[in-house]
């Protein structure tokens, strides 16, 4: 199941039939799929749940002022969503 999440989130297939929301982080664009959030994020359910403007035009902007939030950061998360590892070492955690 790992091996088939990560081609999830490396693979090319991110505009197949799976439903697809961008989440944009300092500037970079994650394409990222829906129902992957939702499933091992609360915050990620909570929003798509909320019927916000952010999950009906499946684009999320995280404001630079109002999160930590790097895209480095932001991508280790993603490894971590789709595959419960990550290659973080100490020096990068916080």
């Amino acid at each position: 199941m790992q091996y088939d999440m990560q081609k999830l989130l490396h693979g090319d297939d991110n505009d197949g039939d799976f439903d697809i929301i961008q989440v944009v982080v300092q500037g970079e664009e994650f394409r990222c799929h829906r129902f992957v959030l939702a499933a091992r994020c609360q915050y990620f359910a909570m929003l798509m749940q909320s019927g916000m403007t952010e999950s009906q035009e499946n684009r999320l902007v995280l404001p630079d002022e109002a999160t930590s939030m790097t895209a480095t950061g932001f991508n280790t998360f993603l490894e971590y969503v789709y595959t419960g590892t990550t290659n973080m070492v100490p020096q990068t955690a916080m």
